[in-house]
């Protein structure tokens, strides 16, 4: 049997392991978010402002109709308009 035929195999194993190489990066990607978050919780649990559904909706309303006149809301101000509003 020649090289060529064993071709298929090997693309299939660099295919497979490339994958799997974005597999580990999206898991290191993810646990270093997960301590970034809980950091950040930590420091400010108590300037955590929770939104609801509710807020989320309206906030979202407030942002377009802001936009639509022409002016550029950040998210931010949207949210705590649509809680303040909630």
């Amino acid at each position: 049997m020649n090289a060529t035929a064993h071709l298929p195999a090997i693309w299939n194993f660099e295919r497979v392991s490339a994958r799997h190489q974005c597999d580990l990066d999206a898991l290191a990607l993810s646990a270093g978010l997960k301590v970034w978050l809980a950091g950040l919780v930590a420091t400010y649990d108590d300037k955590i402002i929770p939104i609801d559904a509710s807020a989320a909706a309206l906030a979202g309303q407030l942002e377009a109709k802001a936009s639509s006149a022409g002016h550029d809301p950040r998210m931010a101000d949207a949210m705590i308009a649509g809680i303040a509003k909630a």
